[in-house]
């Protein structure tokens, strides 16, 4: 027990099998971010396309299509800056998650060489 209580206290969230952890739940969690991105993106697109087909002007639907490109590169600009501080912040909320579980793990192995103590004592007697 101590052994690896000294194993979690040295190691902590930064061991090989924390980090795999948490970088297969970020992957996950990213992976349905830029799947909703990619639908907000394509959404766009379509009410584009429904609005330049609705456009009777070649002018018009130039002027749509131009507002379209612009609108489009903005909004990806937005929503990369967004993944990144989200990817942030999911790192540091996986961090902070499995520092309290180590802390209640380390607690659990006190208690119980505690009672094996207080067991050790009372044979003694």
């Amino acid at each position: 027990m101590e052994l690896e209580k000294d194993d979690i206290e040295e190691t902590g969230i930064n061991s090989r099998g924390m980090k795999k952890e948490r970088e297969a739940e970020i992957k996950v969690r990213l992976t349905e971010i830029d799947k909703e991105n990619d639908s907000r993106l394509q959404q766009m697109r379509q009410d584009y396309m429904n609005r330049i087909k609705q456009a009777k002007v070649p002018a018009e639907k130039e002027k749509i299509l131009m507002e379209m490109g612009e609108r489009l590169k903005s909004t990806e600009e937005a929503l990369q800056e967004d993944r990144k501080r989200q990817e942030q912040n999911l790192l540091k909320l996986l961090k902070d998650r499995q520092k309290k579980n180590l802390k209640q793990h380390v607690k659990k192995i006190n208690e119980e060489r505690e009672q094996l103590f207080v067991q050790v004592d009372n044979l003694k007697i």
